[in-house]
């Protein structure tokens, strides 16, 4: 029988009740009996039972004495029992062991009776209640004032988990309370605080701290895993509904037999070799890069060094040239050589300037026999013509990057002709507003605002299906797998769930337009530039899943404040009506008149409205007419420009691009225009083009003074 089931229990032998109702000394008694070592407790009950043995001797005589002789011999056997309690031997088994053997009895304290003998009938076996163990269940009935009231610190556990509101809801954000092992048995045991009977709680268990490979972003994927499954099956059945053909499982195996197209060295030797190789693009100093994106400055410093000219094939051009001495003046020589040679007093072996003349001498001609040619250096190839220009270019965005405080008006004027593609990363955010110009500030910025990001999607996701706002995830759900099609990237299942986290947090933080379609377009170019910055190899065929967990954190939470800091100039564009929309396609109508006139009497007589095709060039900003990589030129230029470039000076973009089509569009009628400009021959375009397009809206917009 355990220490600390002893107890006096009342007089009769039947089965001891819980009460609520405790006796004045009842604090005292639990406190004396949890704080003594077993040893203490066996002596201070031996003497009590030898006292009490005398007094009943002499009242109840002989069968009660020996009655009390047998409680006492039990209790000095359990007494020497106190082992793995001595000093330095509580080790995790021998408290488990203990714990075991002494779980199925519990302490029985009468609740108003007076102290009685020591009885063995005691100890009564305890099983936990339905609710916490060692705490009153509410299930339970309630004591009566009589009752005792019964505690076994062995029968705590870990207290059960809160009713979930699905099944994904639960202990997705934080980890696992830990359960009660030695410590906290301990603490049971000798608990410093002394609390009432009726209020006895299980200590609270510390949560471990997070560790570095466990992301937050695994509790969303989740949450975001059933969500999307609960979308495909409402889609699927309401297809079937409407009588319509579900094609989503031969998609999926078109969509994999082009991977397998793009890439036949991976399905020879197997998924995991372009797994390995997708670990072997991310860059060695990724964790520098995600810290501080300048520093990737360190690095392009030495390897956008002007290259030394190459090696001369003849011998170094010398300042003189030697000439034999002529037995008398030539008339057709110059002054210098004249006097040099044969003046009044000189001495060929006194003068060491005699027999030399100067090679930019004027009257010496480089005909004659006596003079020596030398090839001049070849020029450096890596410094001449467009090539040298674009290295000048690079090593003067290195010079105002590597400031203490970056002047965003030259950098501007940097921008407009496009940023190298290793600085782009860098020149964004700071023209965005995101990084701020000082280098004191950038480091805790980008911390702070990770970690808001951070605690918007734990917000988000924490409630688990049930939390989210339905109709907007529904649209999220259908639009995200329709991005980017046919590129690896933007397939992947861990790109696509960044993707429906940045949107979703978008929307919720912005009620008044909510998601829109469209919008996860103009998230592409943020996630595919920064990306590259931790990458060598084209991000296009890169999947995110193999990065780091904080570099990833870092990628999605970059991307998200930089399209937050876009489209805050444009939210207007996605309201309710789309207004802003609205006002620009009937701007671009009036403008094409005025530019083209031609063109727009044609599309007028065809019947064609420019907001037919122009609303998506307006809501996309582009991104389905041209390839990524020509928007994200455009929006060097765009970001240049600043303020309402996205709006206003896009508008001027549009027209040009418009009117590029001119003589196509005015030989064609009604149908074949309206297809036309929904899929423009513009696969092949370059960097060219696209500044072409600029130049172009440039003129226009400082013409028309719009802006």
């Amino acid at each position: 029988m355990p220490l600390w089931s002893r107890a006096n229990p009342p007089a009769s032998t039947g089965p001891s009740h819980t009460s609520s109702s405790t006796s004045p000394g009842l604090d005292d008694f639990v406190a004396n009996h949890h704080r003594r070592s077993s040893s203490n407790l066996a002596g201070s009950y031996q003497s009590q039972a030898s006292t009490s043995s005398t007094s009943l001797g002499s009242k109840r005589g002989t069968l009660k004495k020996e009655r009390v002789r047998s409680s006492v011999r039990e209790l000095d056997e359990l007494g020497n029992d106190d082992e793995p309690w001595d000093e330095g031997s509580d080790d995790e088994e021998s408290v488990a062991q203990l714990a075991g053997r002494m779980g199925s009895f519990s302490l029985s304290i009468p609740a108003s009776r007076g102290r009685g003998p020591v009885s063995p009938g005691g100890a009564t076996p305890s099983s936990p209640p339905a609710g916490s163990a060692g705490l009153p269940s509410a299930s339970s009935p309630p004591r009566s004032a009589g009752s005792a009231w019964s505690f076994n610190p062995f029968s705590m556990r870990s207290p059960p988990p809160l009713p979930r509101q699905s099944s994904t809801a639960s202990s997705l954000f934080s980890a696992p309370s830990p359960p009660l092992g030695a410590e906290a048995v301990a603490a049971a045991l000798t608990g410093g605080s002394r609390s009432s009977p009726s209020t006895l709680s299980v200590p609270p268990s510390q949560p471990s701290p997070p560790k570095r490979g466990a992301s937050y972003l695994a509790g969303a994927s989740k949450v975001q895993e059933e969500a999307d499954k609960q979308v495909r099956e409402e889609e699927r059945r309401k297809s079937l509904e409407e009588g319509e053909i579900v094609q989503e499982p031969e998609e999926m195996e078109e969509r994999g037999e082009e991977r397998e197209k793009e890439s036949p060295e991976v399905r020879e030797k197997g998924e995991g070799f372009q797994k390995e190789r997708w670990k072997q693009a991310v860059r060695q100093d990724v964790d520098e890069l995600v810290h501080d994106p300048a520093h990737v400055l360190a690095r392009l410093r030495v390897a956008w060094q002007p290259a030394p000219p190459p090696a001369q094939t003849h011998a170094h051009r010398a300042s003189v040239s030697s000439v034999p001495d002529a037995p008398s003046p030539d008339p057709n020589a110059t002054p210098q050589l004249r006097q040099g040679a044969h003046g009044p007093g000189s001495d060929d072996e006194d003068d060491l300037a005699a027999g030399y003349v100067q090679l930019n001498a004027p009257a010496v001609s480089s005909q004659d026999p006596s003079i020596v040619e030398f090839d001049a250096a070849p020029p450096n190839p890596e410094e001449e013509g467009e090539r040298g220009r674009e290295n000048r270019r690079k090593r003067k965005f290195l010079e105002v990057l590597g400031e203490d405080n970056v002047d965003l008006t030259e950098l501007r004027k940097l921008a407009w002709s496009g940023v190298p593609a290793d600085l782009r990363t860098m020149v964004w955010q700071l023209l965005l507003g995101y990084l701020p110009a000082p280098l004191s500030r950038r480091a805790t910025t980008l911390a702070r605002k990770r970690s808001e990001y951070a605690s918007l999607v734990k917000q988000a996701f924490s409630r688990g299906v049930k939390g989210l706002d339905g109709p907007i995830w529904h649209q999220i759900s259908i639009d995200v797998p329709r991005t980017r099609p046919g590129v690896l990237l933007w397939q992947a299942e861990a790109t696509q769930r960044s993707l429906e986290r940045i949107l979703y947090v978008w929307a919720i933080r912005h009620p008044a337009s909510g998601y829109v379609q469209g919008i996860n377009d103009l998230v592409t170019p943020f996630f595919q530039v920064f990306l590259a910055a931790y990458i060598d190899g084209d991000p296009e065929t890169f999947d995110v899943s193999v990065l780091p967990p904080a570099v990833l954190e870092a990628l999605e939470a970059d991307s998200f404040w930089c399209l937050s800091k876009l489209l805050d100039g444009i939210q207007d564009n996605y309201i309710f009506a789309q207004p802003g929309i609205q006002r620009l396609v009937k701007k671009m109508e009036s403008l094409c008149a005025r530019v083209d006139a031609p063109l727009a009497a044609h599309l007028k007589e065809q019947g064609v409205e420019f907001i037919q095709f122009a609303f998506r060039w307006m809501n996309c900003l582009l991104m389905r007419e041209l390839s990524v990589w020509n928007i994200v030129r455009m929006w060097d230029t765009y970001l240049a420009e600043g303020g309402d470039a996205f709006s206003e000076f896009h508008l001027y973009v549009c027209l040009a691009f418009l009117v590029r089509w001119s003589d196509k569009l005015r030989e064609m009628d009604f149908q074949s225009i309206i297809i036309f400009l929904q899929s423009l021959p513009t696969q092949d375009w370059c960097d060219k083009d696209t500044e072409l397009l600029l130049s172009e809206a440039f003129l226009w917009s400082r013409t028309f003074n719009a802006r």
